[in-house]
């Protein structure tokens, strides 16, 4: 009797099989909980900007600057400016850091809601 120094074929194909089949089952999920945690931090993003907006048209502002937004501000406009809103969100100093993937961050006018789009904004020319 030959002593067995190595692995057959058979053996060696049914591990790249077990190896392949985790790996079909593991990559969609990885990708799925991807896509999740970027959609969470869409979502955080647009209730920072829907605050920042908010404290924009805040009473006390109106009085200590004499300016306030009307309900139909648009932005970019009057004093409703990137500055001006980025300026309500520490953690940022542009809008361009508010990206998530290719996705670009839309502000929107006073009454409508942020939202992302891939359409490349006039800021983050």
């Amino acid at each position: 009797m030959k002593s067995k120094n190595g692995f057959t074929l058979v053996e060696i194909m049914f591990v790249v099989a077990i190896i392949g089949l985790l790996a079909s089952m593991g990559v969609p999920a990885i990708l799925g909980a991807m896509n999740h945690a970027k959609e969470k931090v869409r979502e955080a993003n647009i209730a920072s900007i829907e605050k920042a907006k908010s404290m924009l048209t805040l009473p006390e502002l109106v009085y200590a600057h004499g300016q306030g937004l009307d309900a139909g501000a648009v932005f970019g406009e009057g004093a409703y400016t990137e500055s001006n809103l980025v300026a309500c969100i520490k953690s940022v100093e542009n809008l361009k850091e508010l990206m998530v993937g290719d996705f670009y961050l839309i502000p929107g006018d006073i009454g409508t809601k942020a939202y992302y789009t891939e359409t490349r904004p006039a800021y983050a020319e």
